[in-house]
């Protein structure tokens, strides 16, 4: 399998090669014992030349003896004389990793930065593991610009219909939440949601953590201060949307007040007042409005944070579709789909307990859900300009998100403290790290379609 892929090069490249083995021990297992590339500059390519003639010739020349790069060494272009075609220079490599470390540095040193293609006998995702395969100089990302794993014979048609059918199948799991919880609420076990508020806080904080923050960065290049920024923004922006409502929205109550009964009208209607030390009285809100009033800014942080996520799955799904085809089009859905099952589950939870009746925390959950669809829609429709800039863009945005439902998952994970039985904390502790481990298994294999930038894994490699 001979791949490809255009990039821009700085002078000088890292590239970094990781083992996939999980064992702890002298000797790593990498990909394949050696990486065998072709590099050589795009401007050289005659229009008559085809991918195809590059890619025969280039898969002969890697049979033979190729120069070896080891751990640490730099590989100088320019310094071959050999020709593809008999008109095209190009250097060609073997890149053999270390296998006493889990990762092998090494460095491609160019004569003239700009427009290079690069020849692999194997998809550069593969080597990759928590960091970019290729870095420049200050660690940030080299991202390609075209590659020929983005390949699809989908018509356009074709591929907005799945499109938009793989971010819908996604937004429905928000009913995940109202066919689970719902008859519990009509039984009247009000005690369960006790718990699956702490399950909520286990998924909200695992998913932040384990998925968000990671998939930020990866769209970025990687967590660096901009990204980290980004959350520290959404988790303030949280406190201060709710702290404000608490302010101007919550009914304020004196040192002096004190409950009575009203004379007069308000009186004779049995309503409860409160009478400050002037004698005046203010009616009292009913119990249920002021526990809306001030759960409204944890409902819409919870709300504006899956906005942006499921906006994303959207994006991501139809890169898949768009760049990839069907066959990894339907594993991004379905990998969505089982990462989605646990997260509006809470949710649901959250919204629920936070004072919004069954139907509109149904309502609500499946708006901020249609958002993938929005997602589908935009980077379908976008331009190519559009298309290369928006991974930076959406990691920034994911990064805002994650803060907001960072907000969110601390402050229900915080009432575990108030449990003074020492059954129920056993199973506060319990729903919690059960909704932990529930959503940290989803991003063991979460997959994308490997286009301007979006890998293909995030975990390990595509064997």
């Amino acid at each position: 399998m001979i791949t490809m892929l255009m990039l821009t090069m700085p002078m000088t490249m890292t590239i970094i090669m990781a083992s996939y083995g999980t064992d702890i021990s002298s000797f790593q297992e990498y990909v394949d014992d050696s990486l065998k590339i072709a590099i050589f500059k795009h401007a050289i390519i005659a229009e008559n030349t085809t991918e195809d003639a590059i890619a025969a010739e280039i898969k002969e020349r890697f049979e033979d003896e190729l120069p070896h790069v080891l751990q640490g060494e730099t590989a100088q272009l320019g310094s071959s004389s050999a020709k593809l075609l008999n008109y095209i220079p190009v250097d060609l490599f073997e890149l053999v990793p270390d296998k006493m470390a889990s990762n092998t540095v090494i460095k491609l040193s160019v004569l003239e930065a700009g427009e290079y293609v690069i020849f692999a006998n194997h998809f550069l995702s593969e080597w990759e593991g928590s960091m970019r395969f290729m870095m420049d100089v200050h660690g940030d990302a080299v991202i390609p610009d075209a590659s020929s794993q983005c390949h699809s014979t989908l018509s356009s048609s074709t591929v907005w219909g799945l499109s938009i059918l793989g971010a819908m199948i996604g937004a429905v799991m928000s009913l995940s939440g109202v066919l689970i919880v719902a008859p519990v609420i009509r039984m009247k076990e009000v005690w369960v949601l006790k718990y699956l508020n702490f399950f909520a806080a286990g998924v909200l904080l695992s998913f932040v953590l384990v998925h968000l923050i990671p998939e930020a960065g990866n769209l970025t290049g990687r967590v660096d201060w901009k990204v980290s920024t980004t959350v520290l923004a959404g988790f303030f922006a949280g406190l201060l949307i709710e702290h404000s409502i608490h302010l101007f929205f919550t009914p304020q109550v004196t040192e002096q007040a004190t409950i009575g009964v009203a004379s007069g009208n308000l009186a004779e209607r049995g309503e409860l007042v409160l009478v400050d030390h002037h004698g005046e009285a203010t009616k009292v809100s009913e119990k249920e409005n002021a526990q809306e009033i001030v759960a409204w800014g944890r409902i819409g942080n919870i709300l504006i944070g899956d906005f942006f996520h499921n906006f994303f799955d959207g994006v991501s799904t139809a890169i898949a579709f768009k760049y990839c085809g069907t066959g990894l089009g339907w594993i991004v859905v379905g990998a969505s789909v089982a990462h989605e099952l646990p997260q509006e589950l809470s949710d649901f939870v959250v919204l629920y307990n936070s004072g919004l009746s069954i139907k509109w925390a149904l309502i609500s959950n499946l708006m901020s859900s249609l958002s993938a669809v929005l997602g589908s829609i935009v980077i379908l429709a976008a331009t190519e300009s559009i298309e290369h800039n928006i991974n930076h863009d959406m990691g920034l945005c994911l990064g805002f998100g994650g803060g907001l439902l960072l907000y969110i998952g601390t402050g229900l994970v915080m009432d575990i403290v108030k449990v003074s039985d020492v059954r129920s904390a056993m199973i506060c502790w319990l729903s919690f790290i059960l909704g932990a481990v529930a959503l940290g298994l989803t991003a063991l294999n979460h997959i994308h379609c490997e286009c301007f930038g979006d890998e293909s894994s995030h975990e390990g490699h595509n064997h």
